[in-house]
């Protein structure tokens, strides 16, 4: 690998030559390592940067580079992550209606799946924080709602959805083993491995429906129509507020996927807030997304047809929970997170009685 792999390595030598600099033009760097990002799949850094006056440069950057945990090392080399959030930083987030970071300079290795990603610094911006019970405002994710609906709609049943070669979708080789993972991981969960505890005993049931059929899911029972870039990771650790542009910054595109953009409102609100907050504002919510898709020149889909894969996307939430294992449980915030997450979804599911709109997609009922 010829880019940096250590946090020590990005040193002057190396930011000079990425950023295009000129000798002089910056005088000194140092790294500092984002301690609260539990259970990312990557570890993330600021750069701070001492620049010359008049440079043209940012005092500070964000450096998105190998995980330090080998589980997540693992898991970043088995769903090629670092090369398929470049490319889709390049293809699709850079080419949508929504603001997301900036992509400075990539690279990554084709032989292991590892690779290094600098970006723009979005710390200005307001963050959420999942572990807590509501948003900052509901004007705020009025607004995270708008700008998934800009996204959807920008891609909705595109032609250019099958000829991408990094988007997960059905018969992609990357999906077909993010499947096997999701599949095996609930098997060790349901038969007593590590974090079955986790599990409530009423969602065992569902949770077993879920594995039986999700590589069929993500395979041949898939929806053929309706479909566009989901960012499937949509939850509120992963979203910033710009004040300065009044929108959301969305980040951390490595599982973007092709499916039903309502997968991913389901799964922001179930994993990111408390269930009193989202029964009182989900009808709400959908409503305004729905509006916008027609704004957006989206036609014939029904907001029962939305409100239906909505609940299905409840149901499809449950690919994350054996991802929970990657989380650092030791630390309070990883512990909040996993509890957040794992209780938000059954919860969601027994309130929408999603289990039973899952068994109508399985059977042709619902399409």
């Amino acid at each position: 690998m010829n880019f940096p792999v250590r946090p020590e390595e990005l040193n002057v030598s190396f930011l000079t030559e990425a950023l295009g600099a000129r000798a002089g033009d910056i005088r000194s760097a140092r790294v500092e390592f984002v301690g609260d990002a539990v259970g990312n799949t990557s570890d993330v850094y600021f750069v701070h940067m001492d620049v010359r006056d008049g440079a043209g440069l940012p005092e500070t950057l964000v450096a998105k580079m190998i995980p330090r945990f080998d589980g997540a090392i693992e898991v970043c080399k088995t769903l090629r992550l670092f090369e398929r959030e470049i490319e889709n930083y390049r293809v699709i987030a850079g080419r949508s209606p929504i603001r997301v970071p900036e992509l400075i300079w990539s690279d990554y290795d084709p032989d292991t799946s590892l690779g290094i990603m600098i970006m723009e610094d979005c710390s200005y911006c307001d963050s959420f924080d999942q572990t807590r019970p509501v948003p900052s405002s509901l004007e705020d994710l009025e607004k995270i709602f708008d700008s998934a609906a800009d996204l959807h709609a920008a891609w909705w049943d595109s032609t250019e959805l099958s000829d991408s070669s990094v988007l997960l979708q059905p018969g992609h080789p990357v999906r077909q083993r993010f499947a096997e993972m999701v599949t095996g991981g609930w098997e060790s969960l349901l038969s007593g491995g590590p974090g079955a505890e986790t599990i409530p005993d009423s969602g065992k049931q569902i949770a077993r429906i879920f594995t039986d059929s999700i590589a069929d899911l993500w395979g041949p029972l898939a929806p053929t129509h309706q479909l566009t870039v989901m960012h499937l990771d949509f939850r509120i650790d992963n979203i910033f507020y710009d004040r300065t542009e009044d929108r959301p910054v969305i980040f951390d595109w490595q599982g973007a996927s092709v499916g039903r953009g309502a997968c991913d409102l389901a799964y922001l609100m179930a994993t990111g807030f408390e269930p009193a907050f989202r029964r009182r504002y989900e009808l709400q919510l959908l409503q305004r997304y729905h509006q916008r898709l027609q704004s957006a020149g989206v036609n014939g889909y029904s907001f029962d047809a939305l409100e239906q894969d909505y609940v299905f996307g409840l149901m499809h939430s449950l690919w994350v929970v054996p991802f929970t294992a990657i989380l650092d449980l030791s630390s309070e915030r990883g512990q909040a997170l996993a509890d957040k997450i794992i209780g938000g979804i059954f919860t969601a599911i027994s309130d929408r009685k999603a289990d039973e709109v899952f068994k109508r997609y399985l059977t042709g009922q619902q399409t």
